[in-house]
């Protein structure tokens, strides 16, 4: 089980800048009262990423497709962008070997593109890969109509008509809604394989939905383990018990602390295999949680901004600034107990005597050290931070963690008095894009962007 250690959040030993007791009482309280709220919908059937995990004919047919194409693909494409991509390549990076030490031509299983952009030049790499053997493209999208997603079906669609006729249809599956949107119409249309995406899940909680499952079960990832780790946390989650679960804690703890003026969360994972994972956690955290207007329609400007670092590198560029800059940061590390190879460090040569003191240990047990050594060189400073340790990295704690964050960033919602579930502040940026490229019904918003542009040009160097 996963295990969360917060000693250096709290005043007994980090003095004036912790919690203290009576503080931590007290959110954990409301904590509770929101956890208690969320109960009462997910019995009613309302928390959509909760109940999703309970749907085992989803899983079975996920399960069950991913089997089709096993041992007949080299490349899993997938389009899709932000909560429908950033999911799968956690899962990949967690999970799998390094793409530089794949050959999938030799292994049973396949490797893993993500097309999670639209710069030309990356993408035109990517699909050089991609079509130089055999693959399968995913295309990833509730609705269809995001600009970049559907900019690259578009650019897919015509080359697979090139390359393979009308046998297009056999390289192609969505994951999509359900019942609507244009991309449900098209696989309707053309009777491509698909699976659902569930109706009540949003993109950035729906890596443990066919948007990350499908992904996953392609490329050969346990994914009944997968899900079981995420059961378990729910399950421990809304027993209510009278000792605070993890996702209260980790709630409760963001909360306060960004009252206090730490309004940067750093998340630094010491792991490489899960630097992914800090990718996905700051769209979840963000897009979740910072809200100009509470559920009552009262200015709260919610949240707090998501960082992410790598340890140990990252002790090598960012911690001078954590451990000497401004007092508005809160870290969390994660930490692997168990590596899958240790790396035992040998016997220095003639020379390198100086670094005999390495002799005797491993990476593994030297990068935990250094976690440890970081955390406290924090504490001292009386910078605050949370440790979380994963047992070993598996589909089982996998699972488990995702499904921990995720609960943590709903809870934290809850005490901000905000929707976590809706991003209504990305959708201007949207609607100027439309407009800008000539989509129909946004004149409006291209001519409220004429205002941007009259003087700009006097504000540019060189003029």
């Amino acid at each position: 089980m996963i295990k969360l250690d917060y000693r250096f959040a709290v005043k007994e030993i980090i003095r004036k800048n912790g919690l203290g007791k009576t503080e931590m009482d007290a959110v954990l309280k409301k904590a509770r009262t929101v956890l208690k709220e969320l109960a009462k919908q997910r019995a009613a059937g309302g928390l959509g990423f909760a109940n999703a995990l309970s749907d085992r004919e989803m899983l079975r047919k996920t399960a069950e497709l991913a089997r089709h194409f096993e041992g007949r693909i080299e490349n899993v494409v997938a389009l899709g962008i932000g909560g429908s991509a950033l999911g799968a390549r956690t899962l990949a990076k967690a999970l799998l070997p390094e793409p530089l030490a794949q050959n999938p031509a030799l292994e049973k299983r396949p490797r893993l593109l993500v097309c999670d952009n639209i710069d030309p030049d990356w993408l035109k790499d990517i699909f050089k890969i991609a079509f130089s053997g055999p693959s399968l493209f995913l295309v990833i999208s509730k609705s269809g109509a995001t600009a970049e997603t559907g900019s690259q079906l578009l650019f897919l669609i015509n080359k697979l008509k090139q390359v393979y006729g009308e046998g297009w249809k056999d390289r192609l599956v969505a994951v999509t809604d359900p019942e609507k949107g244009i991309l449900r119409k098209f696989v309707n249309q053309h009777h491509l394989k698909s699976l659902p995406v569930p109706a009540q899940v949003g993109g950035r909680y729906s890596v443990l939905t066919p948007v990350g499952l499908l992904p996953a079960g392609l490329l050969g990832i346990d994914l009944e383990q997968l899900m079981r780790g995420a059961i378990e946390m729910d399950e421990m989650s809304f027993k209510l018990s009278k000792d605070f679960g993890p996702a209260e804690l980790l709630a409760a703890i963001y909360f306060q602390f960004a009252g206090k003026g730490r309004k940067i969360l750093v998340m630094m994972p010491y792991s490489n295999k899960l630097s992914d994972f800090s990718e996905w956690f700051a769209q979840l955290w963000a897009e979740s949680l910072g809200k100009k207007y509470s559920l009552a329609g009262r200015p709260v400007r919610a949240g707090s901004t998501p960082v992410r670092a790598l340890g140990a590198t990252d002790q090598h560029s960012q911690m001078q600034l954590y451990l000497e800059g401004p007092e508005d940061k809160l870290v969390t590390f994660l930490k692997l107990d168990k590596f899958s190879e240790p790396l035992a460090i040998p016997a220095a040569p003639a020379g390198l005597e100086e670094l005999s003191w390495l002799t005797g240990h491993s990476m593994a047990e030297l990068i935990n050290v250094e976690l440890f050594a970081t955390s406290a060189s924090l504490a001292r400073e009386g910078r605050p931070s949370l440790t979380i340790s994963i047992p070993k990295l598996d589909a089982y704690h996998l699972g488990q963690l995702f499904y921990l964050f995720e609960l943590a960033t709903v809870i934290a919602g809850g005490l901000w008095k905000i929707n976590p579930f809706d991003q209504p502040g990305v959708e201007l940026g949207k609607q100027y894009t439309y407009s800008l490229m000539g989509r129909k019904g946004f004149e409006e918003k291209k001519k409220e962007l004429e205002q941007f542009q009259k003087k700009g040009g006097q504000y540019c160097w060189p003029k």
